[in-house]
C-alpha cells in the first residue's frame, strides 16, 4: 500500500482521493445554494456557518446516502414532501 508522509502522519492514496473529493464537494456552488436556501428555515444565518460547512457537508452527503437520493435537488423534494426531515437536517446543521 502506498502512503505519503508529511510530519509524523501517513495518509494513503485511498484517503487522499477521499478528502480531496470531499474538498470538492463542500466547495461546490451547489452545496452552497442548497446550505443558503435550508439555513434561513433553521433560523440559522450563513455567515456564522461557513467555519463548520465542511462538517455538515459530510453528514448530510451520508444522510443522502441512508436515504438513497441521488444529490441535493432530490434531498431539498424530500425535505418539502416531509416535513419532519427538517429535524433530522437541523440535528445534522
Amino acid at each position: 500500500m502506498l502512503a505519503v508522509r508529511c510530519n509524523a502522519f501517513s495518509l494513503t492514496w485511498k484517503k487522499i482521493i477521499r478528502l480531496s473529493r470531499f474538498a470538492t464537494m463542500t466547495e461546490d456552488p451547489q452545496w452552497t445554494a442548497f446550505l443558503q436556501w435550508a439555513l434561513p428555515q433553521l433560523r440559522m444565518r450563513w455567515s456564522g456557518f461557513r467555519r463548520v460547512r465542511t462538517q455538515v457537508c459530510k453528514r448530510v452527503r451520508k444522510r443522502l446516502q441512508l436515504l438513497q437520493l441521488a444529490g441535493l435537488n432530490d434531498y431539498r423534494d424530500y425535505l418539502q414532501q416531509h416535513p419532519e426531515e427538517w429535524r433530522v437536517l437541523d440535528t445534522l446543521c
